[in-house]
């Protein structure tokens, strides 16, 4: 056979561009594989938290059998977990999706600091209160507890926690997309994590309607004086309070509609305020910022409508704090509310009268929860050591020119643990 012959039969290979084709398709492929393995592996990760945390329940448990019924007590040095030694294994205390290893002596799930101490008996919703969960890091020291859960529970799964309830059942809750903060969201899912207050340290007398009223400035009650163990007096640490309240606002007018302002009504309970005469927001239709102390207010949303209706569609709720200077506001909450309908100034039919949980824990951490009309929960973080000796409160209502404002607020008590 000759050269030529040889020659003739031989196979090509593959061109340059064929090669860059496969390298290309491969890549794509891999491209849109790799997610999809990383997503396997991070739920595989989080089924692994969801069984150590099932198993930290589950001692836990047993540990309130062996106790009289009673949770651990916070550890006067060390993790929670000690206590639970010789109920499990060390490697339950580890999570696959950080770093390091944990143990009984370094958990990397948190304890709910609110259940220190306390008799199951004690505990209303075993099925929606939070025992255990996935805590940050800067929370992995000293006792390592849950104690804010804004601060202190970890997202690490895929924008979502694994958390255990008193109960023994375990649930991943997702926080992907969502917009309020983390605490909010468990509080409107119907957890809850907060200390239980049951013991009753006052009453204030409430503020009937027409007390006082507000159009464009705000009008302010009378003093109202908060009970001894709410406040703090001298070097004491912060008292951790929840007080509980109803509060209302009927509104009259003539014809809502000027131009095209927004029209709005604001009210608002104010603690721990010393201020002088109230003045008008710079946020417009809550309560002041400025004010010294914690404020929970309610407002409808304004818009210029029809002439003889203050109407908006929703109202909002909003948690504020001011101490030394610096402010904290959380996010607005949606609320219902009904429409104002005014003539020539005749009063109408109030708001829904809105309940009121305020939580005020460790100088810092506020929480509130919302039932009347809607269920919903706002949440704000600032320390307020510098305002919480003021054992004063107000309550506060705001208006416009055409739009008069008569807040009214009952049945104000305040707890402690």
């Amino acid at each position: 056979m000759s050269h030529m012959q040889r020659r003739g039969t031989r196979r090509a290979g593959f061109t340059l561009i064929e090669l860059l084709v496969v390298i290309a398709i491969i890549a794509i492929l891999a491209a849109i594989l790799f997610p999809v393995f990383a997503k396997a592996r991070e739920k595989a990760r989080q089924n692994s938290c969801i069984n150590n945390q099932r198993q930290i329940a589950l001692a836990v448990t047993m540990y309130v059998q062996d106790h009289d019924e009673t949770f651990m007590p916070a550890p006067p040095a060390g993790a929670w977990s000690q206590y639970l030694v010789s109920y499990n294994e060390p490697t339950i205390y580890d999570c696959p999706t950080q770093t390091g290893r944990g143990k009984n002596t370094a958990p990397e799930y948190g304890f709910s600091e609110a259940l220190f101490g306390m008799a199951l008996g004690d505990v209303q919703r075993p099925s929606m209160t939070v025992l255990s969960a996935d805590i940050t890091n800067t929370a992995m020291t000293g006792a390592y507890a849950l104690v804010a859960v804004d601060t202190d529970l970890s997202d690490r799964h895929s924008s979502g926690t694994v958390l255990s309830c008193v109960d023994g059942h375990v649930a991943a809750e997702s926080f992907n997309k969502v917009t309020t903060s983390k605490s909010a969201t468990l509080l409107l899912r119907g957890y809850d994590f907060l200390p239980i207050m049951t013991s009753l340290i006052g009453e204030v007398p409430g503020v009937s309607a027409g007390a006082f009223e507000g159009a464009d400035s705000f009008g302010r009650s009378a003093d109202l004086t908060m009970p001894t163990g709410s406040y703090r007096t001298g070097s004491d640490p912060s008292p951790d309070i929840m007080v509980e309240f109803d509060i209302d606002c009927t509104a009259s007018g003539y014809f809502c509609k000027t131009s095209n302002a927004p029209e709005y009504m604001a009210w608002g309970l104010s603690l721990y305020d010393n201020s002088g005469a109230p003045s008008n927001s710079t946020l417009g239709a809550f309560v002041p910022p400025s004010l010294p102390g914690v404020q929970i207010a309610f407002r409808t949303n304004g818009g210029p409508t029809d002439a003889g209706t203050c109407k908006a569609g929703t109202s909002q709720a909003r948690l504020s704090a001011y101490s030394g200077g610096q402010s904290a506001l959380s996010a607005e909450a949606p609320v219902t509310y009904k429409d104002i309908a005014q003539v020539n100034w005749a009063p109408v039919t109030p708001m829904p009268t809105y309940h009121v949980k305020l939580y005020v824990l460790n100088g810092k951490d506020l929480y509130a929860m919302i039932s009347g009309g809607a269920e919903t929960a706002v949440a704000a973080t600032l320390d307020i050591t510098g305002v919480n000796t003021n054992p004063t409160m107000y309550l506060y209502g705001k208006g416009r020119t055409n739009c008069r404002c008569r807040p009214a607020s009952s049945n104000i008590r305040f707890y402690t643990r």
